[in-house]
């Protein structure tokens, strides 16, 4: 496969998982607004662990952009904007990495 064809790869991948998080955590602040708000009586319930994990995972995913755009209430085309063009540099840097990888092997597997 090409590099910019890897790359792409690499950057879709990206996107589909940040955007897979990000609805599971949108699921879980449903979840538990409704246990906080009809369960619990109003009662502020702690995050759960499931919660806190995704929510790092979601930081460290957009680490790059998060350094470059600040963090604000932005319209959901934006989000995704963001969130594309953030997979776009983990795909450039990632992809381009699995490229090298996988040129370097098939030169060795051709030579020995």
């Amino acid at each position: 496969m090409k590099l910019a064809g890897t790359i792409l790869l690499t950057a879709l991948i990206f996107w589909l998982v940040q955007i897979i998080l990000f609805l599971l955590l949108l699921a879980t602040f449903f979840v538990h607004l409704f246990l906080s708000l009809l369960v619990c009586f109003g009662v502020v319930i702690p995050d759960s662990t499931g919660q806190a994990f995704i929510s790092k995972l979601l930081k460290a995913l957009l680490f790059p952009f998060n350094q470059i755009v600040p963090v604000g209430n932005h319209s959901p085309f934006t989000t995704l904007l963001l969130i594309g063009l953030d997979s776009l540099v983990w795909g450039m840097v990632l992809g381009s990495a699995v490229y090298l990888a996988g040129r370097l092997l098939r030169k060795k597997t051709i030579e020995g």
